[in-house]
């Protein structure tokens, strides 16, 4: 399988690289920058341990990826609004076509890596055929305290 290749060098990254060397690269965790090296990689014993929500961002930036893991395919749902007209509108996206590949989410669209934030587990989506999610830290729900 030929894997995107940002997604490959920065899983590898931050499963290899020292510390320090990934303190220049940040990551959107909510409202704040995050360096990367503060992020590890996490595995699941089995891939539908990835299976959950994931919220990204805050305020109007904010939204939330359902993920189902059948096997080890992936679709997600991509829920979030926009401001139009003097009002919210709920929009959502479909995902499909991922699979996951260690700590790897892979597919033609979208792509990321799960990893954990101190106690929290989440997901770094990298890319997503909306762009409403930038590189940052999605929070796997429930929120660990």
């Amino acid at each position: 399988m030929k894997f995107p290749f940002k997604v490959f060098a920065v899983a590898a990254a931050l499963a290899l690289a020292p510390r320090p060397g990934l303190a220049q690269a940040m990551v959107v965790a909510g409202v704040e920058e995050v360096p990367a090296g503060e992020f590890e990689l996490y595995l699941e014993d089995r891939p539908a341990g990835y299976a959950g929500e994931y919220h990204f961002g805050d305020s109007e930036e904010e939204s939330t990826l359902e993920l189902t893991v059948a096997g080890d395919r992936v679709t997600g749902v991509l829920t979030y609004a926009t401001f139009e007209n003097d009002n919210w509108v709920p929009r959502e996206v479909r995902l499909t076509g991922g699979r996951i590949v260690g700590a790897m989410l892979v597919a033609p669209e979208w792509s990321g890596v799960f990893v954990r934030l101190g106690r929290q587990r989440g997901l770094i989506l990298f890319r997503n055929p909306t762009d409403w999610i930038r590189t940052e830290f999605g929070a796997k729900l429930p929120w660990v305290n």
